[in-house]
């Protein structure tokens, strides 16, 4: 029903009238409200002494601090003796709060003020004529009139635009030849630049009819692009004008007649209002329509309306009658409290005998509840939404699964089954009009933690690791041993007489399995096969802690005491050699510029290679996690990785966003995904190397669980079963215990909705942190895609079948997380057949069908993944799934690819290692 979501809040005030305050007439309104939305400045033409436009004419003002309730007294903002002064066109700058106000001059000049206090005091106006007026092209220029914009979306944002128009001839005012132009600012007002100006339409029986430009308004649309309503100067059709802008007003598509909405010859006003805190647009139109048989000149100027569109100004929706009788030129205003002012000429006799003040309020809804909301799977959720202006229905896009929204009561609940975060779009409607917002909705995984008994109490246990056959080998740090958990369970003393180890590692084989004695300053290495005790070194420690071996054999060790990392070759001598670090502090750079802070573990990431080692720093001191990049046989270079070394905290983030507090303990998984004993946060915490992600899977965030359930207290070691089940242990110092991690899967950067060239390729990664390890599954439109189980999923050479909805599901044992995206396809024609299906057929369909292509990489050498940052040399990474669940099933590889950006020019090189798949595969 017109007019329902527009309920009037002041009826029509005469602001100024004919023959009063010592002018002979008002016209020409324009109305902007302050930064605050608070304040209203009405601004208008006073005409001294004739009717005429080229009349002796001052810009006057007035304002209103109570919605147009009151107003203050008239001012004069700016007249110069004799001279025609008007068309007032302000436009706010937002982020300043500067108001300026733009003005012509005899029609001939462009002229600029601006106010910093709502048009209390104004600055000495400027002549901007000779800056933007092109003498060639233009004879007459005139500003608006009505107010400007400040663009808020795109690559322009920020942008202050007026509209303005231009003749070719200095006698030609308001018939043919009319331009429409902006000027716009990128510094906010200290420079103006003018724009392309508008053109008619070309070729065609109806060319003609088409203006090329007059008085104009411009709004921004939802999608960044700038609406343009001209006044359309041409009698015949007799419709409104207007033009559109891609690039922020610096040139308009050809000019186009609305045929929808008819036009007496006259200026109308055009303003945009969001809807809620991310809700789409509304736009308003006031203008004076033209009624059935009635001529289209301005005689027919009467019954200005309010008119408004919810589809980007393609439509246009009566609301209501502002002025019954002879009504022209407006402007309009939005105040904070959504408020919409209307400023008008109006009257009995003349359409200009008065300018009149009406405002509205919008009944739109708009969301008024939280932002963000969190549950977790398996456990009942709820969250109410609320919106203002009684909503008649809600609605929520994006939930995840196992959640639902009461679109009478706006509640949305049920009991999550798939963790991740979740941007879910919320909406509510009254009328014609719906409100919305975004609501960041965290489903948290579902972790536990299992004790594994051991016969005799552990004593500050520190460090922990599996070999082929699923032992577990524990640093017993305070009983001097080393204690042994086989797969089954079984606990029994494996080495004694040893002082204070630290940590245990195995070679990349798992044949040889390497011990820090910390309290002996040495590093000794036992053979599996024999069970042969060994010293590799014992001088050139101090107080070493984590200890790990690269692909070609060199051991890694931090060298805590030392406050470095240090590396012993393969082969003999075996002596220790520093790498990177010499002193205490705090340094990224190169060798022994580098500093550290008692560093106490090191892991080397999978994609290592022969020639090009990447390792991982728990700076423990620093409160940070560092990487090395060792260039074999060329030196080292030191970054940080993660965390703050002024922040000791717990906070998630990407990089230096992140905190941890004392970090102590590492370890890699078979995708090349961080795990961190976060010891001071009693945490385990995740770190995506390539996206610098930070997360909590377990700890701190939960710390009212209890011990045996998600507590932690001081955990100093990890241990992952890269041989088995892709399942972590905790080796937790404070209760001298060994925990098992139960978490369903945590997806490290999720895909997003992406738009793909036609031809062009794609690849979206889904790896997830998890405990057991992840199985991946994908969907396209609701069905499955075969033999989608990687994590990895891309588009080799797209195609118009290869757009749609897509989601990816990780799972394991604990649960599931899946993250939905759209893909649309740019370009290109009909491919003829249907979806593909992931195995290289595009499906049954018309026209025989193109190739597939979208396709699992796997089974080979994946499809590498480019995460562009700005620099062609950054890194490109595959991640494969994680590591097969039985021996039978590591027949089946897959393969990790990454390309590691070259230091000091070096040229970038690529590695590949082996991986497998991890079952059991998801239920139902």
């Amino acid at each position: 029903m017109p007019g329902q979501n527009l309920a009037a809040q002041q009826d029509a005030v005469v602001i100024w009238e004919k023959a009063t305050h010592g002018y002979t007439i008002f016209k020409i309104p324009a109305l902007v409200a302050d930064r605050e939305g608070r304040t209203l400045l009405a601004i208008s033409e006073g005409r001294v002494d004739a009717i005429a436009d080229d009349a002796e004419t001052r810009l006057v003002s007035r304002r209103s601090q109570d919605a147009g309730k009151t107003w203050s007294a008239v001012s004069v903002i700016h007249g110069i003796g004799g001279r025609t002064v008007g068309n007032p066109a302000p436009v706010l700058d937002r982020e300043t709060g500067v108001i300026w106000l733009f003005f012509c001059v005899d029609n001939r000049e462009i002229w600029a003020t601006s106010t910093s206090d709502a048009g209390l005091t104004w600055a000495a106006p400027s002549n901007l004529t000779a800056t933007l007026k092109r003498p060639e092209q233009y004879g007459a220029i005139y500003s608006g009139p009505g107010h400007g914009i400040q663009l808020r979306r795109g690559a322009h944002a920020g942008r202050l635009l007026v509209p303005i128009y231009a003749n070719q001839h200095a006698t030609d005012t308001h018939t043919a030849g009319s331009k429409s132009v902006a000027v716009y600012s990128d510094d906010h007002g200290r420079h103006w630049i003018m724009g392309q100006a508008t053109e008619r339409q070309t070729g065609g029986a109806q060319a003609d009819t088409f203006p090329d430009g007059g008085e104009c308004m411009a709004a921004e649309l939802d999608d960044g692009r700038i609406f343009l309503t001209i006044r359309n100067n041409l009698r015949s059709p007799g419709n409104r004008a207007y033009a559109i802008s891609d690039n922020g007003g610096e040139s308009w598509n050809p000019i186009q007649i609305d045929a929808s909405m008819p036009e007496p010859v006259c200026q109308a006003s055009v303003i945009g209002y969001q809807l809620g805190n991310e809700g789409k647009s509304v736009h308003f139109y006031a203008g004076a329509p033209v009624r059935a048989g009635s001529r289209t000149d301005k005689t027919a100027r009467r019954d200005i309306s309010l008119w408004t569109s919810t589809d980007g100004c393609v439509t246009w929706q009566k609301q209501r009658q502002l002025w019954s009788g002879p009504s022209a030129y407006s402007d309009m205003a939005i105040l904070a409290d959504g408020i919409l002012c209307v400023l008008f000429e109006a009257g009995s006799g003349r359409y200009d005998d008065k300018i009149v003040f009406s405002s509205f309020r919008i009944n739109a809804p708009i969301i008024t509840s939280a932002s963000s909301a969190s549950g977790a799977i398996g456990e009942m959720f709820s969250h109410q939404v609320t919106a203002s202006n009684a909503p008649t229905s809600y609605g929520a896009d994006g939930l995840p699964a196992g959640l639902t929204i009461d679109p009478a009561t706006g509640l949305i609940s049920g009991m999550p089954t798939e963790a991740g975060t979740f941007e879910v779009a919320v909406s509510a409607r009254q009328g014609t009009f719906a409100g919305g917002g975004t609501l960041l909705l965290y489903i948290k995984n579902s972790a536990s933690l299992e004790p594994i008994p051991v016969l005799s109490p552990l004593s500050h246990p520190t460090g922990g690791v599996f070999d082929r056959e699923g032992n577990l080998y524990i640093a017993d740090t305070g009983n001097n041993s080393i204690r042994k958990i086989d797969r089954n369970g079984n606990d029994s003393l494996y080495l004694a007489g040893l002082n204070a180890p630290a940590a245990v590692a195995t070679n990349g084989d798992g044949s040889v399995f390497l011990i820090v004695d910390s309290g002996n300053n040495a590093l000794k290495q036992v053979n599996l096969a024999t069970g042969a005790l060994s010293t590799v070194v014992s001088q050139g420690l101090n107080a070493p802690g984590g200890v790990a071996v690269a692909p070609d054999g060199t051991i890694y060790v931090a060298n805590t005491g030392g406050h470095a990392i240090v590396a012993i070759p393969p082969s003999a001598p075996r002596v220790v050699q520093p790498l990177a670090g010499a002193s205490r502090g705090f340094t990224d750079g190169s060798g022994a510029a580098a500093k550290f802070d008692m560093p106490t573990d090191v892991a080397v990431s999978p994609a290592s290679r022969d020639d090009l080692h990447i390792l991982y720093v728990a700076d423990s001191g620093n409160n940070c996690i560092r990487k090395i990049e060792v260039a074999v046989g060329q030196g080292a270079e030191v970054s940080t990785l993660a965390g703050s070394r002024n922040t000791a905290g717990g906070a998630d983030g990407t990089g230096g966003a992140a905190s941890f507090h004392t970090p102590e303990s590492l370890a890699v998984d078979a995708a090349g995904l961080l795990y961190v004993a976060d010891t001071g946060n009693g945490a385990i915490r995740g770190v995506d190397p390539v996206t610098r992600r930070v997360v909590t899977l377990i700890g701190a965030d939960d710390p009212s669980s209890g011990p045996d359930a998600t507590r932690l207290n001081q955990p100093a070691g990890i241990a992952i079963d890269t041989f088995g089940d892709g399942k972590l242990r905790v080796i937790d110092a404070g209760d001298n215990t060994v925990r098992e991690l139960r978490a369903n899967p945590v997806i490290a950067n999720p895909p997003e909705n992406r738009s793909v060239a036609f031809g062009g390729s794609a690849t979206f990664d889904a790896t997830a942190w998890a405990s057991p390890a992840a199985v991946y599954r994908w969907e396209k439109n609701g069905s499955f895609l075969a033999s989608a189980t990687p994590a990895i999923y891309q588009i080799a050479s797209a195609r118009q079948n290869d757009a749609g909805a897509y989601k990816v599901t990780a799972s394991n044992s604990t649960g599931a997380s899946a993250v939905r995206f759209a893909v649309s396809i740019d370009g290109g024609g009909d491919d003829g057949g249907g979806d593909g299906d992931g195995s290289g057929n595009a499906g049954q369909g018309g026209g025989g069908g193109a190739a597939g292509a979208c396709f699992i990489a796997g089974l080979g050498i994946m499809l590498v993944l480019r995460r562009v940052a700005g620099h062609s040399d950054d890194a490109i990474v595959i991640k494969p799934p994680s590591v097969p669940q039985t021996n039978s099933e590591r027949n089946s590889h897959f393969w990790r690819a990454e390309l590691l950006r070259g230091r000091r020019g070096k040229t970038s090189r690529i590695t590949t290692t082996a991986s497998q798949e991890l079952g059991p595969p998801e239920k139902g």
